[in-house]
């Protein structure tokens, strides 16, 4: 098994129309701090099988730490707006792991602890982790494996009771973090018999993003439980709905 450390910073602006109504002839543009303004060009795809439509920026490289303003405004529709402060770069020091033991729930895989380590930022800070596993086969040259990472966290204070998406991985924030000296260790189940590859994805995300996704996440878990309180998921668009995040 072949550990690759893998760490990204990528500008994050989804748009999902599956429920509304496509605007197609919106004004939508970048704020930089220095008050330069990026325009954002609307782009559709026409597959007809996952068809999807988003307003992307190109070109540009956005400053760690900096904050970004957009705007967006349409004829006949009252205009909004939002704020995210970019995040910093944070890469992965070190990454160790140790095969613990059989797996007493898969016959054919083996159960594998992973240390990730890196330094923290002086800041409140929020984290994404998540990956994906990759091999062929050392018995049948035809065989290949391929799959998400699905971390389980050790520390049980990183464990929800309504999980964290399916293969996205774990999100957490710095509380428990120790500056130069931070780690996160997760366990996953690997299959024997491999020769293997995994990605391990280390992101560092807005406070939008975090919030966001970890609430989404608690409403849909408690969709049709009558008995469960509401869930107001987090939104940081003025006059809007939504999220402005960055990773």
């Amino acid at each position: 098994m072949k550990p690759i450390q893998s760490v990204f910073i990528a500008f994050v602006l989804m748009l999902f129309v599956s429920s509304f109504d496509q605007i197609k002839d919106g004004n939508l543009l970048i704020k930089t701090e220095k008050g330069e303004t990026f325009p954002l060009v609307f782009r559709e795809d026409d597959n007809p099988y996952n068809p999807s439509s988003y307003y992307f920026l190109t070109g540009h490289n956005f400053a760690p730490n900096e904050s970004y303003e957009i705007f967006a405004e349409s004829p006949g529709l009252e205009s909004v707006s939002s704020q995210v402060v970019f995040p910093s770069d944070v890469p992965i020091s070190e990454v160790s792991y140790v095969n613990l033991s059989f797996s007493e729930f898969y016959e054919d895989q083996n159960l594998i602890e992973f240390t990730v380590k890196f330094e923290d930022p002086a800041a409140k800070d929020f984290y994404q982790l998540e990956g994906s596993v990759y091999g062929k086969s050392t018995i049948n040259e035809n065989h290949f494996y391929s799959s998400q990472l699905y971390p389980q966290p050790v520390n049980p204070a990183y464990e929800k009771d309504y999980g964290w998406g399916s293969g996205l991985g774990i999100l957490f924030s710095d509380v428990l973090l120790h500056g130069e000296n931070s780690e996160i260790v997760f366990r996953t189940y690997l299959p024997r018999d491999f020769d293997l590859e995994v990605t391990i994805n280390l992101s560092h995300v807005s406070e939008s993003y975090f919030r966001y996704y970890d609430l989404a996440n608690l409403q849909y878990y408690n969709q049709g439980d009558f008995l469960s309180q509401p869930v107001l998921v987090y939104t940081n668009i003025r006059n809007g709905l939504g999220i402005f995040s960055a990773r």
